[in-house]
């Protein structure tokens, strides 16, 4: 896969997260003609996202850059366009990823590792409960387990959950938009890491998101292109490519 389509899955997956980010009992999205804001009801922050100025001339798209530059917001600025880039980064300067603390990463279905089973408990959450327990172990408390329940139910993520022995001790998820699929919030207890646990959740969680019909799925990882942390180096195990 090339760098440029590469951009362009990374970018429709970032518009539909921060979308459902949305879905959060604290949290609203503001339609605009050419934007969405994502902000707490409390509204002491925004992210702005799905920004749509390719179709303006290039007086319309200047003025438009600068009116969002000057809300002093988190911005996603779509990658793919050079057109909007260069008047958005006129020195070229582009941060790739929506902060500055994160990577992207893709695999399409024939870069998938071989499956192994790692013979691990891990089984989907279908029920409330089943979310409460999910919940439990995950990092990101933005989304309560009715939210990710009522994601379920309209058929976009699937979420995983791992066991050592009976214990829950590791969750993942994968988020779906038509054939684009993405692996997020991955999680597990800090006394059960660098036991394999979350590898074989992610790994069953890849196999099923391509038998599925994923055509690409994507994952994001902390500590910028340089560095090798926990989550990136599980993103490379995983066999994801980062771009950037």
């Amino acid at each position: 896969m090339d760098k440029k389509t590469a951009l362009r899955y990374i970018d429709e997956w970032a518009n539909f997260y921060l979308r459902i980010l949305g879905e959060a009992d604290n949290l609203e999205l503001i339609e605009k003609d050419l934007y969405t804001i994502l902000r707490p009801k409390d509204k002491k922050w925004a992210s702005i996202f799905d920004v749509r100025l390719e179709q303006l001339n290039d007086a319309d798209l200047l003025k438009t850059v600068n009116e969002i530059k000057a809300m002093k917001q988190h911005v996603w600025w779509n990658q793919y366009s050079d057109r909007v880039n260069a008047i958005v980064f006129p020195e070229g300067r582009h941060d790739p990823t929506p902060k500055d603390d994160e990577v992207f990463a893709v695999m399409i279905a024939d870069e998938m590792p071989a499956y192994k089973d790692a013979k691990i408990k891990i089984q989907q959450a279908e029920s409330l409960d089943d979310f409460k327990l999910f919940h439990s172990i995950c990092f990101d408390k933005e989304l309560s387990p009715v939210n990710f329940f009522n994601l379920y139910q309209k058929k976009m993520i699937h979420c995983y959950i791992g066991f050592a022995a009976e214990t829950p001790v590791s969750v993942t998820t994968v988020l779906k938009k038509d054939r684009i699929f993405s692996l997020e919030f991955t999680s597990t207890l800090p006394e059960h890491r660098r036991k394999g646990i979350a590898t074989a959740v992610c790994q069953k969680a890849i196999k099923e998101a391509f038998d599925e019909g994923a055509e690409v799925l994507t994952i994001r990882a902390g500590g910028g292109p340089s560095a090798d942390n926990e989550s990136k180096l599980l993103g490379k195990k995983l066999g994801f490519k980062y771009i950037g």
